[in-house]
């Protein structure tokens, strides 16, 4: 029986379950079944955190990072701050107990950032991730995103056109969800429009 063998991994396995019903919940824009989902991930994560706070990496901050982003969906405002403010926290904890990984954690902290409209935060947390790692190819695509639609457009096309080469599917998967969200503000569209122009879309 895994659970009595080794219940850390059984219950870690049971949240990315959970993980995966609440996607297709998603797609199917069942929002409160998803959010249900959602949060018995988080719960399960919470339980683990608390048993092992250094141990399971981002997965439970991104998870309510998530949660965030379906609740700004489902035009649940108030909830998706709460648990948008929830996961930068844990972040924020998970940075202090492994400097060494600052720039992974800081570099989703921006995706997600931009994901729920943040960009302001979103450009913060790349540049911070960017300082701590100038390696960090992927942070660009945050970054680029996080700018654009702060309405720096000029900053933003020489990234794009930049790292088109490299990074063209991240850029143009990440303005998509964006779009399915529903935080690219309307007076931004247009530029957008240019960017898919850019990236041959």
């Amino acid at each position: 029986n895994l659970t009595d063998l080794n219940p850390t991994i059984y219950k870690r396995l049971v949240a990315l379950c959970q993980i995966s019903i609440a996607q297709i919940y998603r797609k199917t824009k069942q929002y409160t079944e998803g959010i249900e989902m959602y949060n018995a991930a988080i719960e399960t994560y919470k339980h683990l955190y608390q048993s092992a706070p250094n141990s399971f990496d981002s997965h439970y901050a991104r998870t309510q990072m998530r949660l965030a982003t379906l609740y700004l969906e489902a035009k649940r405002n108030n909830e998706s701050e709460d648990a948008y403010n929830g996961a930068i926290k844990l972040y924020q904890d998970y940075i202090n107990a492994n400097p060494d990984n600052s720039a992974t954690y800081l570099e989703q902290m921006s995706y997600y950032s931009n994901l729920v409209g943040k960009f302001d935060e979103g450009e913060k947390y790349a540049l911070e991730a960017l300082k701590n790692d100038s390696t960090a190819t992927d942070t660009y695509k945050d970054l680029a995103a996080a700018l654009l639609l702060q309405g720096k457009f000029d900053e933003a096309v020489k990234i794009y056109s930049d790292y088109k080469t490299d990074l063209k599917e991240s850029f143009i998967s990440d303005l998509d969800e964006m779009e399915q969200i529903g935080v690219i503000p309307e007076e931004r569209k247009q530029d957008v429009l240019r960017i898919r122009e850019i990236l041959g879309m």
